[in-house]
């Protein structure tokens, strides 16, 4: 019982105690910001409040963001009203928080604005190997004021005197060094390692490509200010991203600079390399002699010159006229012999001849008549040309079992015909050639009864 009602006497107790301080109003305030940075006000008060932020010169404080956040204890909570500024010109300024339902005055605040006197460290990023160290130095310290010195992790520790030092590889350590007043503040990023990368490098000239080096950390993405600078930017350009360009043979040092790291690569530029003349070789010179010709058709006599086409090849290739070859006709108007020479051109040499026939014109029977028992006479006229004529003349019409003579008069008489019996003749001129006879179309065939 009595250990029951020592518990409940706590609990009242612990409560009213909560409440109590939880109650207590929040007296006005002085704080600082420095020009340009950020500062966060904030007050405890009841819950579900309609809070309006006032300042007095929006000139010297500009409201950037509002916030709330709550605690509750039993049936009883208390809200955090917060609201975070940006200092702007120099000079004091009165911060209100007013009950936007009732116009209440719940808290206020005077915030001095101080110039940005150009407090930072030398370096906003270090790499320091792990069991190394390295003395930050901070810049445009205020007169007077002492330097606190802070880390957030184990991995690095700092002294009174911004000596870093790094107890783990590879881990990223924020270092933070804060004017006794808190009023200024820097930052910079330890690093427990160094870069890796390739210091010499050869190029040509016109060649492009882009310096990189490797940094193992305990983060998977960090973001560092790299400043590139080329010693000599006649021989090789490089442009903020560390992407360089060749531009005239020479040897050249490119600087990468990260923080309290200066990476140099040292780069090396040949000429292009004027290319080796090739000697044209000599083409194969093919002789036209070799190349073959397609039979050539009869051309018939017409008065013109004839010039048929020629198809010549050579290992299986068509040859193009006026390409591979020309063609030069002679004797190649009248019935006889006319002759082609053929010249290479291009990779073929020397002349090829061949010959072509040309016969007299068609042949046409004038008149056909059988006069007398078993005969037959044909009249016809001579062509231009011809050396003769040769009459074929049989009982079918299709000329089986056909006969054949020649003449070389205008007329010609054919004996010892069937009587009764129906021929049929046909014509045509021949040319006499060496000996050989080169005959000219067939005339239109004609047909006579014999007596």
């Amino acid at each position: 019982m009595k250990k029951t009602l020592r518990k409940s006497l706590t609990t009242v107790i612990v409560t009213f105690c909560m409440l109590f301080l939880l109650s207590i109003p929040v007296q006005a305030s002085a704080f600082k910001v420095v020009s340009g940075k950020e500062i966060t006000l904030s007050f405890s008060s009841s819950p579900n409040q309609s809070v309006q932020w006032n300042v007095s010169d929006s000139s010297k404080l500009s409201l950037i963001s509002t916030g709330t956040s709550s605690v509750s204890i039993g049936s009883y909570s208390r809200t955090s009203y917060s609201a975070t500024f940006r200092g702007g010109s120099v000079g004091n300024v009165t911060v209100s928080a007013v009950n936007g339902d009732t116009g209440n005055v719940l808290s206020t605040a005077t915030v001095t604005v101080i110039a940005d006197i150009g407090f930072k460290l030398k370096y906003d990023t270090v790499f320091v190997p792990y069991g190394e160290s390295f003395r930050l130095e901070p810049i445009n310290v205020p007169s007077g004021e002492s330097l606190t010195w802070t880390t957030d992790n184990p991995y690095a520790t700092v002294s009174s005197s911004g000596l870093v030092s790094v107890s783990f590889p590879w881990h990223v350590t924020t270092v933070t060094c804060s004017t006794s007043d808190g009023v200024y503040r820097a930052t910079c990023t330890v690093i427990g390692e160094t870069p890796s990368y390739t210091a010499n490098r050869s190029m040509t000239v016109g060649d492009t490509d882009t310096l990189a080096y490797s940094l193992r950390t305990s983060l998977s993405d960090i973001s560092l200010t790299e400043k590139w600078t080329s010693i000599n930017p006649n021989i090789v350009r490089v442009d903020s991203k560390g992407n360089i360009t060749a531009n005239a043979q020479g040897v050249a040092k490119i600087l990468c600079e990260i923080g309290n790291c200066t990476l140099t690569y040292n780069i090396t530029v040949s000429p292009v390399a004027t290319p080796v003349p090739t000697a044209t070789p000599i083409p194969t010179r093919i002789s036209i002699s070799n190349a073959s010709v397609g039979n050539i058709k009869t051309q018939v006599y017409n008065k013109k010159l004839k010039k048929p086409a020629l198809v010549v090849a050579y290992n299986g290739n068509t040859l193009k006229n006026s390409v591979d070859y020309t063609v030069q006709y002679s004797a190649n108007k009248k019935p006889g012999i006319a002759k082609c020479t053929i010249t290479g051109i291009g990779k073929y040499v020397g002349t090829k001849e061949v010959y072509f026939n040309i016969s007299p014109k068609k042949q046409t029977i004038k008149s056909l008549q059988s006069k007398k028992t078993k005969s037959a006479v044909l009249k016809y006229k001579k062509v231009t040309g011809q050396s003769g004529v040769q009459i074929c003349y049989s009982t079918s019409k299709s000329f089986k079992n056909a006969k054949y003579t020649t003449t070389s008069g205008t007329s010609k008489t054919i004996s010892k015909l069937k009587s009764k019996k129906t021929y049929y003749f046909k014509i045509r001129a021949y040319k006499t050639v060496n000996g050989n006879k080169i005959y000219g179309p067939y005339s239109s065939v004609k047909k006579v009864k014999i007596k």
